[in-house]
């Protein structure tokens, strides 16, 4: 084990579960992180990095062992995500994506939605959240324009346009949101799921274009063009998804600090391993005083977000409210990562600035950490609203 994740991770039965995601992606990811051709290395991490991951049970590491998951709380998988990140964020975002819909099914899902969905979102089938629309970004409430329409007793049609979804074109199983119509009475948000396979005909999806960082992820528009929906497929009643989706948020945000983490170690790692060796003006680059302040602070910034996140999770697995810390841990560690990483670039120099470095890269995949599960701006506001 690594001395920067030991120092932040001080728990033996955690340090354990880091061992165990560090020897799988040491095994299944590392091999293929400098493929050149992009379009094989996508198709790699998508399918076989992917259905490794599933054979580890890392797919279903927050899905409750009686429906064929890890059962893993919130504080046990965060070691999970964060060390998958350090390997590879695309990956990273890839399973920070299912979680969302199978965190959805879990809060707001029947007992038999559970038995038929959760078994297939453990053992390999990718789930997809669908929430953000065009134009809606963090009004994602207020500017939903997808429908969810009742049209016979037990029968709902759905016209949905989503964007930026991951795992969209991937996907086996989405989990939808839209406003509910039942005759002609506008309802609140609702929520379904959908499988791909059963309603393929009427389901489009369309990767979009080449993003600034996680290229290996599927990032997809979907249309949902006037699909039948089963009443037995709704989740929750019809007009009260709101509170469920804002339970899901909450957990992301947790999931999306862990991946914070992986990418700002990995960082601070190789700004460790590079310094020493690096020549500057008759010594070394690491005994130059100002490299160990920077490092020194590198390290506090992560053992801090580190604290606020475990802080957040142990809250959440015992029940008790964390809407509060959970914004302030994701705040926290998205904003540290680019700090760390954008540092690390600065110590490693030139090499560090080069489209092959790792610290680059990781630069570049921490950007999208303020923006998605809540931009800084959103959490910001809303912790304020707690003082």
């Amino acid at each position: 084990m690594n001395k920067v994740l030991q120092r932040s991770i001080y728990r033996e039965d955690l340090l354990h579960i880091a061992n165990e995601v560090r020897e799988f992606s040491l095994q299944e990811v590392q091999p293929h992180i400098n493929l050149k051709n992009e379009s094989e290395k996508k198709k790699i991490f998508m399918e076989n990095i992917v259905a490794a991951m599933a054979k580890c049970g890392y797919l279903g590491a927050l899905i409750p062992e009686d429906y064929g998951g890890m059962g893993y709380t919130l504080t046990e998988f965060l070691p999970v995500i964060e060390g998958i990140a350090a390997f590879s964020g695309s990956l990273a975002l890839t399973l920070a994506g299912h979680n969302l819909a199978v965190s959805h099914i879990l809060q707001a899902g029947s007992e038999e939605q559970k038995q038929k969905y959760l078994p297939r979102l453990a053992s390999g089938e990718l789930g997809a959240w669908c929430l953000t629309e065009p134009g809606a970004g963090s009004n994602a409430f207020g500017g939903m324009k997808s429908m969810l329409e009742q049209t016979e007793a037990e029968l709902w049609k759905l016209d949905a346009l989503k964007t930026f979804i991951t795992n969209g074109c991937h996907a086996g199983i989405y989990v939808v949101t839209a406003r509910g119509k039942n005759n002609s009475n506008q309802l609140g948000i609702s929520a379904c799921i959908v499988e791909k396979e059963k309603h393929c005909q009427n389901i489009k999806a369309r990767p979009l274009g080449k993003k600034m960082g996680m290229n290996e992820s599927d990032t997809a528009e979907i249309i949902f063009d006037g699909l039948n929906v089963e009443i037995k497929d709704l989740l929750g009643y019809p007009g009260q998804a709101q509170e469920s989706i804002k339970a899901v948020l909450r957990r992301g945000r947790l999931a999306i600090a862990g991946f914070a983490l992986g990418l700002a170690r990995d960082s601070l790692e190789r700004a460790i391993a590079y310094t020493p060796i690096r020549m500057v003006s008759g010594g070394s680059l690491f005994n130059k005083q100002l490299t160990q302040a920077k490092l020194a602070k590198m390290d506090c910034q992560l053992w801090i977000a580190w604290q606020a996140t475990l802080a957040a999770a142990r809250l959440a697995d015992e029940n008790l409210p964390f809407e509060n810390e959970a914004s302030k841990a994701k705040l926290t560690a998205s904003e540290i990562a680019i700090d760390v990483c954008h540092e690390a670039i600065q110590l490693v120099g030139g090499t560090g600035y080069m489209e092959e470095s790792k610290v680059e890269g990781n630069f570049r995949d921490a950007r999208l950490l303020t923006i998605g599960e809540g931009t800084s701006e959103i959490l910001l506001l809303s912790i304020a609203k707690k003082l």
